[in-house]
């Protein structure tokens, strides 16, 4: 491996992730899922939760307006700052911690975990994977709760798409580029953006182990937590493989 090399997760959302996906995270979009994961989750008002991979902090900053004690976790230090100062500009009460999500710097603290907008199977294998769900079981208090917002494998194997134009921040034309193996079950995803004077940016992308509802319910059984209920979306429509979304509720065995 090179000696400069980044990891896709580290290059990709240190540069790339909010141009490209920013048009999409409209703030009524947000109020809807936060709303929906109230409902889902049924927080009480004394609940610790975690959001981790929170990114810039667009859950994490309304739960926090709701009145929940909220730790919003990321690797990324940028979007942290961000978190940070939209707190202080709008008077919130919310904690920030840096850390890979293998290596939780916690022990029973929380009530409940959330993992939105499929921020699990990044890493480059199942064993690096895992060490993600020990990670959260150490974290989640005795009976605590987990949340997992996942792309729904079989959706995405039926509904592939090699190439596809959106528009993304600027009004710059992006163009998705598609791919998914069958044998690492793998969904790899790379953008090229067309500049005004012509140039085309291209973007390494993410590249992210998809999980069947089978494998995923194995994996948090090795990891102490039951599988209690999995949704096709936040506002509990029932699973299918046509569902675009898997959305796991676990709870930790003791």
């Amino acid at each position: 491996m090179p000696e400069n090399y980044l990891p896709w997760y580290i290059e990709f959302f240190d540069s790339d992730y909010e141009s490209i996906y920013s048009t999409i995270f409209e703030e009524s979009q947000t109020t809807s899922e936060v709303n929906s994961l109230v409902n889902l989750l049924k927080f009480k008002q004394n609940d610790s939760i975690l959001d981790l991979c929170c990114g810039p902090g667009r859950h994490a900053l309304l739960l926090s307006k709701l009145g929940f004690d909220i730790t919003a976790v990321d690797l990324n230090a940028e979007y942290l700052s961000q978190i940070i100062n939209n707190a202080k500009k709008n008077k919130l009460m919310l904690k920030t911690v840096r850390s890979d999500m293998r290596y939780l710097p916690f022990h029973q603290q929380f009530d409940v975990i959330i993992n939105m907008f499929t921020s699990f199977g990044y890493l480059e294998n199942d064993e690096e994977n895992f060490k993600v769900l020990e990670a959260i079981h150490s974290s989640l208090k005795s009976k605590g709760w987990l949340l997992i917002d996942m792309l729904n494998r079989e959706w995405v194997v039926a509904n592939n798409i090699k190439t596809e134009w959106k528009i993304g921040a600027n009004n710059h034309a992006i163009i998705e580029h598609r791919d998914i193996n069958l044998m690492t079950s793998r969904s790899s995803i790379t953008f090229s953006t067309l500049q005004k004077d012509g140039s085309i940016l291209n973007s390494i992308g993410h590249h992210i182990r998809l999980y069947t509802l089978t494998e995923m319910v194995r994996f948090l059984e090795k990891a102490n937590m039951d599988v209690k209920d999995v949704y096709g979306n936040l506002q509990k429509e029932k699973y299918s493989i046509n569902s675009r979304r898997m959305i796991i509720v676990a709870q930790k065995n003791s």
